[in-house]
C-alpha cells in the first residue's frame, strides 16, 4: 500500500508515493530513539531528586545541629526545676532493722535521756556505737559541749566525708515527760542542712512514732536528707505511725 500527497500550484499533477512498511520503520525508529533518550532524563531526574535530597538532609542536620545546644540548655533548666521540687519535698520514711553500726548512711540521730543525776546516757546502742564505730567522738562530744540531753537540746559532729559522716545526739529529758513533736523538730534543725543523702534516727524506748515523725518531717520541708530511716527496733504499729505522720504534715502543707 501506498500514500499519495497531491501538491497544488505545481505543474501537472505531481504524485508522491510513501511506502507504509517505510513510515512504520521511521515511527519505530522514533520510538526507540525516545527511549533511548528517556532514561537519561530519568537517570537526570534522579540525579537532582538525590542531590535536593541531600541538600535538605544536610540542611536538617545543620539545623538539629545548631538547635541542639538550645535542647542541653532546656534539659539544664528541666533538671533544676526537678531538683527544686525534690528539695521542697518532704524525705522518704521508712523502717529498717539494720545494726547501727552496719548503717552506711550519711547522718545518725541517737535521742538520749539525763539519769537520776543529770548525766546524759548513751544507753546501749549509743555505747556499742561509740566503741566500734565513732572511736569515742560521741562521748567526747558530750563532755566538750555540756549537752546536758534536756529536751530540745543537740550537738553534732562530723565524723569524715565517707561512710557514716555525722551523729547528732537529742536531749528529751526524763522519761515519761518526752515531747517527741520538739525531738523531732529538734533533729531537722541540724539534718536540714544536709544536702540529699540519707539520715536515721535510732529507736530508744518509749517513743512516740508518730510525734516524733511529724517534728522531724515538718522541719524538713525545704532542705535536708532525701531518705530517713527509723533503725533499730521500733515498737508494732511503727509503719502505720509513720504513714499517719506523713499524711499530716502534708495536709498541714498543703493548707499553708
Amino acid at each position: 500500500m501506498t500514500l499519495q500527497a497531491a501538491s497544488q500550484g505545481l505543474p501537472g499533477h505531481m504524485s508522491l508515493q510513501i511506502p507504509t512498511r517505510a513510515l512504520g520503520a521511521s515511527r519505530l525508529q522514533t520510538s526507540a530513539s525516545r527511549r533511548q533518550a528517556f532514561p537519561e532524563c530519568r537517570a537526570n531526574v534522579l540525579q537532582c531528586s538525590v542531590i535536593a535530597s541531600v541538600a535538605c538532609f544536610s540542611g536538617f542536620s545543620f539545623a538539629a545541629t545548631q538547635r541542639r545546644p538550645l535542647t542541653q540548655r532546656g534539659q539544664t533548666m528541666r533538671s533544676r526545676r526537678l531538683q527544686r521540687l525534690q528539695r521542697s519535698a518532704a524525705p522518704k520514711v521508712k523502717l529498717t532493722t539494720t545494726r547501727c553500726d552496719l548503717w552506711d548512711g550519711g547522718a545518725m540521730v541517737l535521742f538520749l535521756r539525763p539519769d537520776s543525776t543529770g548525766k546524759p546516757q548513751l544507753g546501749r546502742v549509743g555505747t556499742y556505737l561509740d566503741k566500734v564505730t565513732t572511736n569515742g567522738e560521741i562521748q567526747k562530744l558530750i563532755d566538750d559541749t555540756g549537752f546536758d540531753a534536756s529536751p530540745g537540746t543537740i550537738h553534732m559532729v562530723k565524723l569524715g566525708d565517707k561512710g557514716l559522716q555525722r551523729v547528732a545526739v537529742v536531749g528529751v529529758g526524763q522519761a515519761g515527760g518526752e515531747d517527741w513533736r520538739l525531738a523531732g523538730a529538734t533533729a531537722a534543725a541540724e539534718l536540714k542542712q544536709l544536702d540529699g543523702g540519707s539520715a536515721a534516727m535510732v529507736c530508744i524506748d518509749g517513743v512516740l512514732v508518730q510525734e516524733l515523725v511529724e517534728g522531724v518531717l515538718a522541719g524538713l520541708r525545704e532542705s535536708g536528707p532525701e531518705s530517713l530511716e527509723l533503725l533499730g527496733a521500733y515498737p508494732a504499729g511503727s509503719g502505720e505511725a509513720i504513714e499517719k505522720a506523713v499524711a499530716a504534715v502534708s495536709n498541714a502543707n498543703e493548707g499553708r
